[in-house]
């Protein structure tokens, strides 16, 4: 793990970097992909925060918009890229950002102007030692996303302190505006990551998937294996469509193949984690695996 070393971008992510640099605007990298970068993970999407407005940057851009009020940010979709701001989130230093968020291992920051990494609340060593701590103990309580983004990161081998599963049952119990996206946006995270089993086995583990996902844990208390499903219906050729096809309709695992309930419940979890455009696929794989009778149960 070199703190020394300096990070490289493709062209256009580079041009957008020289673009503000050019126009006096300090730029930090912070978040998830910097945790990746020093956990050697690959990682598409960068969190950016700047010290000007983002109205400025939005006419210097000439492109871009600008989304939510409580922290405003640019979506800048075709390079995978959201900027906030000191400015607009009426923080004074990147200290006090550090302070407002969510795990250590996620307060790392890399100033695209100096070259320089910056560590406020220690998160290298979080990285190292594979160990979560809280930053904004406020937030941990009380915002659904949080706790949910622990276990996602428990998944790839951090460890918590025991009180922290506690809290996360009490906090997803209670539920805030926007529930469901926030959870659906969540899962949708987990099972496209290379640590879906392990990330789902923890949940049930500590009885986070009774609350976010009821009918997966009552069919997995049941004896259903999840990995080893996987593993049994997923050969190399067989794609992502298919196997959630195979899974929602097997005879194998669930005893009525026409349990409408959970029918629709996993459909519409299926539409949630896939993009618009999926949905004709998803429905030929069904079609082309079960009897097309099941079809007309399922709601959109």
């Amino acid at each position: 793990m070199s703190v020394n070393q300096r990070l490289t971008f493709n062209p256009e992510i580079s041009n957008l970097f020289s673009n503000l640099i050019s126009h006096n605007i300090n730029i930090y990298i912070v978040g998830g992909y910097i945790r990746d970068y020093f956990s050697y993970i690959d990682s598409k999407d960068i969190d950016i925060i700047i010290d000007k407005d983002l109205t400025q940057v939005i006419n210097i851009l000439g492109k871009g918009h600008i989304v939510g009020e409580k922290c405003p940010i640019i979506k800048l979709d075709n390079l995978n890229v959201d900027i906030s701001s000191l400015v607009n989130s009426n923080t004074n230093s990147i200290y006090e950002d550090s302070l407002k968020r969510d795990f250590n291992v996620n307060s790392i920051y890399y100033s695209v102007n100096t070259q320089t990494f910056i560590d406020p609340q220690n998160g290298l060593n979080g990285i190292s030692d594979k160990q979560l701590i809280y930053v904004d103990k406020i937030s941990f309580y009380n915002e659904n996303l949080i706790p949910l983004r622990m276990y996602r990161l428990i998944g790839q081998g951090y460890t918590v302190p025991l009180e922290y599963h506690n809290i996360a049952i009490l906090n997803l119990t209670n539920k805030k505006t926007n529930y469901n996206q926030v959870v659906f946006k969540e899962l949708k995270k987990i099972f496209k990551s290379n640590y879906i089993f392990d990330t789902i086995e923890t949940l049930y583990k500590h009885k986070i998937l009774n609350i976010i996902f009821p009918e997966l844990a009552d069919i997995m208390s049941k004896g259903f294996n999840l990995r080893a499903f996987f593993n049994n219906v997923a050969p190399n050729d067989l794609d992502f469509f298919q196997i959630l096809a195979k899974i929602f309709f097997s005879n194998s695992y669930f005893k009525d193949q026409h349990d409408i309930k959970l029918l629709i419940y996993l459909s519409k979890f299926t539409i949630c984690i896939l993009n618009k455009n999926s949905t004709d696929k998803l429905l030929i794989a069904i079609n082309n695996l079960h009897n097309k009778e099941v079809i007309k149960y399922v709601e959109y």
